[in-house]
C-alpha cells in the first residue's frame, strides 16, 4: 500500500513515462542491492529479497524507489509519449499538469499526492486491510486534531511499520501547535538515515506523508523535521490553522 501510493503519485504527476520509470527503478534496485546485502553478512538477521512485508527488504526497496523518483524528477519532462497500458504497442501524448512545469515544484507535489493516495487506500480498505482512519473535522480544536493524529498513526504501529509510535504534545494554542512523533524500530530507519546524510527531499517517512495529508484535509498546514538515528526516528512537527 505504501509503495503503491508513491508509484501512483509519480504516475499522476506526469513527469516521466511510466515504462521508463519502471526500468529506472529496476536498475536502481539492481545497482544498490549487493552493497545493501553486504551490510547483513555475518549477522543472524538476513534480508529476504522480494518480501515487501519483511522490514529489512522494505527499507531497501522503498529507499531505492525514492532514489529513482528523485532522479526522474531532476530530469522531469513536461511533455512526452508513453505506452498505453490498455493498448499494447500504442503510445499516447502526456503533458504535465499546469502549475507544475518547474521540476523544483515536483518534490512537494509528490509528497502531497502520495499522502492523499495513501489516505484514500487506508480509508478504502486496500487489499482487505482494515484501518482506523478518523473522520476529518474542519474546525476541530487543536487538542481534538492531535487525538485524531494519534489514531491515524496507531495504524502504522498496528501493522508493523514500527515497533512503537508515540505522539507527544508541545506548545498547543488555538491557531498553532507543536508536537513530536517518535518511531522506535521504524521499518525505514536505515533508508531515512541515508537520506538525511544525502539531504534528500523525498524521505521514506510514509507515516508523515499520511499525517500531513490528514492535517491538510482538516484545514491545518504543517511542516516537520526528521531526525533519524540508529535507534529511532523523531519527527518534529509545527502546524497552524489555515
Amino acid at each position: 500500500m505504501l509503495m503503491r501510493s508513491c508509484y501512483e503519485a509519480v504516475d499522476d504527476l506526469d513527469f516521466v513515462p511510466m515504462d521508463r520509470y519502471q526500468i529506472q527503478f529496476w536498475k536502481r534496485r539492481a545497482a544498490e542491492q549487493e552493497a545493501y546485502l553486504a551490510l547483513f553478512r555475518g549477522r543472524p538477521q538476513q534480508v529476504s529479497i522480494g518480501q515487501l512485508s519483511e522490514p529489512q527488504y522494505f527499507d531497501f526497496v522503498s529507499w531505492t524507489q525514492m532514489l529513482a523518483t528523485a532522479s526522474a524528477m531532476a530530469k522531469g519532462l513536461v511533455e512526452f509519449e508513453e505506452l498505453d497500458p490498455e493498448a499494447p504497442g500504442r503510445a499516447v501524448l502526456v503533458r504535465r499538469p499546469a502549475g507544475l512545469e518547474d521540476n523544483a515544484s515536483l518534490p512537494l507535489a509528490f509528497r502531497e499526492r502520495a499522502g492523499e493516495l495513501l489516505l484514500d487506500k487506508m480509508r478504502g480498505g486496500f487489499e482487505g486491510l482494515e484501518c482506523d482512519v478518523p473522520e476529518v473535522g474542519r474546525g476541530d480544536p487543536p487538542e481534538r486534531v492531535l487525538q485524531k493524529c494519534r489514531r491515524l498513526l496507531a495504524n502504522f504501529e498496528r501493522f508493523g511499520y514500527a515497533r512503537s509510535i508515540a505522539l507527544a504534545e508541545g506548545d498547543v494554542g488555538a491557531q498553532a501547535a507543536e508536537f513530536t512523533v517518535t518511531l522506535e524500530g521504524a521499518a525505514t530507519q536505515w533508508g531515512l538515515q541515508n537520506q538525511a546524510l544525502q539531504r534528500r527531499e523525498l524521505p521514506t517517512a510514509h507515516d508523515a506523508l499520511a499525517l500531513a495529508a490528514f492535517l491538510r484535509q482538516s484545514d491545518w498546514s504543517g511542516s516537520y523535521l526528521l531526525r533519524p538515528s540508529s535507534e529511532r526516528v523523531v519527527e518534529e512537527w509545527s502546524i497552524e490553522r489555515v
